[in-house]
């Protein structure tokens, strides 16, 4: 309130300032007849307080300018201020794209570095609200720009009002002029002052209307800048979003395959079971840990097995599941056979027909019957007697 009374007297005392400056010149060359004049100090008396009040006029006037000199530096640092306020917005916007562009770069690699897109989609989640913080900044400090220009231009409309009562009263000071003639010299000097600055205020009330329309057009710059910051902030919302949708679908892949990846370690797992347990049953010739006492142990209770089914099947010839049985471990003794032969580096194997006999075996195998007990020491652990050959036992031939 004490500023726009400041402003008001100045505006006041400029106007009547200006009043004495326009005034004809013929008032202050009218010579003061003998009949008007009075004696001196009836002539000095009424001019005393006329120029105190010209002297405080200039007194405000100077206190008036230099408040308009302080509002237009502090116009100037909030001018200052916004411009650092929106080098700040554009930064974080580059900083921002630069961030997107990462993320977009890094999608090709999320199936390895899924954590450090959490991380980057987090991190632009904090920026964004860091940005829309700085964006209603710059709206509050815009509003206040436009409240300082709306002062401008009300005090611009009181300072129109104030000259235009100040010419109102120029009448009155041309009878107060007329009246102080003895002092009119002294008045030319004080009205030649004040005429200079009223020049210097006009001077400056025209620079502050000039910087007014600057200001008027940083204004807009900011509007279209602040217009163009939050189409970047919907585009880069809206790349977010998609972002999170393709994070979403890559996390159901991930699962997708983790599941998957779950099933193929309990087949590995299976497998490897099955791979150990054919390790075990295998002689270490063909990459196994059997030994060829274990391997001949299971022959021969392949060939047990066998014995037993074919004198099941003496007592009931057509069952069938008793046929089923023995073809499945005359298979396996047959498999194991050929195992043990591969341990012992044998020539082959063979399995035993009906009218077999080990020595017509050696006879036909080594051309000489006499040799039967090499092939029975070979097969000790699948035969009981040698002169009693079942059916369909495996035999190796060393």
């Amino acid at each position: 309130m004490s500023g726009e009374k400041t402003n008001g007297n100045l505006k006041r005392h400029m106007a009547g300032a200006l009043v004495l400056l326009t005034m004809p010149t013929t008032l202050f060359a009218e010579d003061v007849s003998p009949a008007q004049a009075t004696t001196p100090e009836e002539a000095v008396a009424p001019a005393s307080p006329l120029a105190q009040d010209l002297q405080n006029a200039l007194n405000e006037a100077r206190q008036a300018l230099a408040t308009a000199v302080s509002e237009e530096q502090k116009l100037r640092q909030q001018l200052a201020a916004e411009q650092a306020a929106r080098s700040k917005a554009e930064k974080a916007l580059s900083s921002r794209s630069s961030k997107v562009e990462q993320l977009q770069s890094e999608l090709t690699q999320l199936h390895t570095q899924l954590e450090t897109l959490k991380a980057s989609l987090e991190e632009a989640a904090a920026e964004r609200e860091n940005l829309k913080k700085q964006v209603s900044a710059l709206e509050r400090k815009l509003d206040s720009v436009e409240q300082a220009l709306a002062e401008t231009n009300r005090e611009k409309e009181h300072l129109a009002a104030l000259l235009a009562e100040e010419k109102n009263t120029r009448s009155a000071l041309e009878e107060k002029l007329k009246a102080t003639a003895e002092e009119r010299a002294s008045l030319r000097t004080q009205l030649s002052e004040t005429t200079a600055r009223l020049e210097a205020s006009e001077k400056q009330l025209a620079e502050i209307t000039t910087k007014r329309n600057q200001l008027q057009q940083v204004l807009g710059q900011y509007r279209e800048a602040l217009g163009e910051t939050k189409r970047n902030l919907a585009d880069l919302m809206s790349r977010q979003q998609e972002l999170n949708a393709e994070l979403q679908r890559l996390q159901q892949e991930q699962l997708a395959a983790g599941q998957a990846l779950e099933e193929a370690h309990a087949v590995e797992k299976s497998l490897r079971g099955k791979i150990g347990e054919l390790q075990a049953r295998l002689p270490g010739t063909l990459g196994g840990t059997a030994s060829l006492s274990t391997l001949k142990a299971s022959a021969g209770e392949y060939a047990r097995k066998l014995r037993e089914l074919h004198r099941a099947l003496r007592r009931s010839p057509g069952d069938e599941e008793l046929l089923q049985q023995a073809d499945a471990a005359a298979d396996n003794l047959r498999r194991q056979q050929l195992l043990i032969a591969t341990a012992l580096g044998a020539g082959s194997v063979y399995q035993i027909r009906p009218e077999d006999t080990l020595a017509l075996l050696a006879a036909r195998f080594y051309g000489n019957g006499n040799r039967w007990p090499k092939i029975y020491e070979a097969n000790r652990h699948v035969l009981d007697n040698p002169d009693r050959l079942l059916p369909r036992v495996t035999l190796i031939l060393p």
